[in-house]
């Protein structure tokens, strides 16, 4: 449940919108049909908290395989630069003793190329998982976000089930 500071109340029993005022004739005043005041500064403020809030930019889900997946972009190329959270959860669903598998995410910032690398995962048992990421990142404009998961197999081949968000922070 997402819990919203500073709300306001929406304005209801308020006239949504404004009536004919008085010594114009139908048709000829300005305001009428307009949305009240009242309502307007209510949609604005709802703007505004919008605006606060992290939103997607992309995702990935993807069925259980087991094999490594190949450095992948999540974005289409029009990110533009600033600040973003990128967070995975990845679930071994068929075991493997002995096998691990690990996440990578990589991404520019100021030019360089940055790197998270998540801690080797073991796929012994189909309880085994991992949730993380990288909770703030700056990522520079046009710059791709990438993830990779390597699967080091062992004897028979986990399976696993990858999944991945980018949200723009608003900062």
């Amino acid at each position: 449940m997402t819990v919203l500071l500073n709300t306001v109340p929406p304005p209801f029993g308020d006239r949504v919108a404004n009536p004919l005022r008085e010594g114009y004739a139908t048709g000829t005043d300005p305001l009428e049909g307009l949305m009240d005041d009242r309502w307007v500064d209510y949609m604005s403020h709802q703007a505004t908290l919008a605006e606060k809030f992290a939103g997607r930019v992309a995702n990935v889900v993807l069925s259980p395989t087991n094999a490594s997946i190949a450095k992948t972009d999540l974005t289409d190329g029009t990110l533009g630069a600033g600040l973003y959270r990128l967070s995975y959860f990845v679930h071994v669903t068929s075991a493997d003793f002995g096998g691990t598998l690990q996440v990578i995410l990589t991404w520019a910032s100021a030019g360089a190329a940055l790197t998270y690398t998540g801690v080797a995962l073991p796929t012994n048992a189909n309880t085994d998982y991992q949730s993380g990421g990288v909770s703030l990142m700056y990522v520079d404009a046009l710059s791709p976000v990438e993830y990779e998961v390597v699967y080091t197999p062992s004897f028979n081949g986990a399976e696993y089930v990858f999944y991945a968000v980018l949200e723009e922070v608003q900062a």
